[in-house]
């Protein structure tokens, strides 16, 4: 096949290169973009929320907004990628995906510079002395509103672009891998490429929380009042250096362009493999509507194409239980931190470097054991739908101790408790 070409660019086919043009390369490759993207996309944005809504004055609604804006940009392109890269040149669409997730982390930590330095302990209103009034002071009538919270905006644009990055990631990249790899090992080659995705966040948790030890603006001002002894991650007054892990997730990211812009456009031996598997798709007579009408060869095919996919029953339960599932665990993952921060008066450094100990590392091996499991059992689509209901149900069963699970308010003076004085 002569899309099964060498990996290099052009007419430079380095023999070197030659060593990762096989599935264990791609993988290699596509691991680290998963974590990347993980660590921005899922950990570092998740960690930065509590420390943005404090520096540029937003509320929770809003901080909300931009998390979900990730997943709005996925939701609205997933569908149109899918249609075009599948014939295209899946790599290059990696490749793609890598320079989006680049400028999305960059644009993300631009807020940063552009805002100026943080006023320590600033008060959000203007005040002024009242004529005859030594021992008050009262709003002044001439306040000027904050322009801070305008840089939600470029939040949201940030989250976008790397919504657009993240399409290919999980569309294309897995279909590749499916490609070029027999039947029984895509299941672990997928499984161990989606742990790496939830690698990221535990290590952009981490990392993240680390770097809210370090003051936003690098060096600490000077003492403005005397009100807290020091000034330290202690100080609720505090806010960290969240934009640092995102300017080096923006060099990094974008050094993976390079290993994907080599491949080819598939694999040697893709053909062979396909040729071989047989298809276990929803027999309702579309794959033979599909082969006759060349259905996907243009985007004129893009309506009748969406229309089958709506009408497979299979497809439309996993695409409503993997919504559920999100439903829960993006939320779970966004605010956790801060429900642990505020509920528990902890640091934003260590309620996020909590968060990632509690939520990922389960999360990552429960994706490398049922790779493996169903590697091993050979388990065909039917086999895989049973092993996933029951897994689903014991995690049911196991998620309903949070009906059980309250926590109390903070003893707050004049609200939860009463005041005296």
């Amino acid at each position: 096949d002569p899309e099964e070409g060498p990996c290099g660019w052009g007419r430079c086919t380095p023999k070197v290169l030659q060593l990762c043009n096989n599935p264990q390369g791609y993988l290699a490759a596509y691991s680290f973009l998963a974590i990347f993207q993980g660590i921005v996309v899922n950990g570092l944005v998740n960690i930065s929320i509590s420390t943005i809504e404090k520096r540029y004055e937003l509320n929770s609604s809003l901080t909300g907004l931009i998390s979900a804006s990730y997943d709005i940009a996925f939701c609205i392109l997933s569908l149109f990628i899918s249609f075009f890269g599948e014939r295209g040149h899946k790599p290059r669409w990696l490749a793609f995906s890598a320079f989006m997730l680049g400028l999305g982390s960059l644009v993300f930590s631009l807020p940063h510079f552009s805002s100026g330095r943080y006023q320590y302990g600033a008060k959000l209103e203007e005040t002024c002395q009242i004529t005859g009034i030594s021992s008050a002071n009262f709003t002044c009538s001439t306040t000027t509103k904050s322009s801070l919270p305008n840089y939600l905006y470029i939040f949201v644009l940030g989250q976008l672009l790397l919504g657009v990055g993240g399409t290919p990631l999980y569309t294309l990249g897995t279909a590749f891998i499916d490609d070029c790899v027999p039947k029984h090992k895509s299941s672990l080659y997928i499984g161990i490429g989606y742990a790496m995705s939830l690698l990221g966040p535990a290590v952009g948790y981490v990392l993240g929380g680390q770097l809210l030890n370090i003051y936003i603006d690098i060096q600490i001002p000077e003492r403005q009042d005397v009100t807290y002894t020091q000034m330290d991650p202690d100080d609720p007054r505090w806010l960290g250096a969240w934009w640092i892990a995102f300017l080096a997730c923006f060099i990094s990211i974008w050094l993976l362009i390079i290993p994907f812009s080599c491949f080819p456009k598939h694999l040697p031996g893709t053909a062979k493999i396909q040729a071989e598997k047989i298809s276990e798709t929803h027999n309702d007579g579309s794959a033979m509507l599909v082969e006759t009408k060349n259905i996907g060869e243009s985007f004129k095919d893009f309506p009748v194409a969406l229309l089958i996919l709506l009408k497979n029953p299979v497809l439309m339960s996993l695409i409503l239980a993997s919504s559920s599932e999100a439903l829960v665990a993006t939320g779970f993952a966004t605010f956790l931190p801060k429900l642990i921060e505020n509920q528990f008066g902890k640091t934003s450094s260590f309620s996020a470097t909590l968060g990632g100990l509690v939520l990922i590392p389960a999360a990552a091996l429960g994706q490398i054991i049922s790779g493996i499991l169903v590697s091993k059992f050979k388990m065909d689509c039917k086999s895989i739908i049973k092993f996933m209901i029951g897994t689903c149900s014991v995690a049911l069963l196991l998620n309903t101790v949070f009906l059980f699970a309250k926590c109390g308010n903070e003893p707050f003076a004049g609200v939860s408790e009463a005041y005296n004085g």
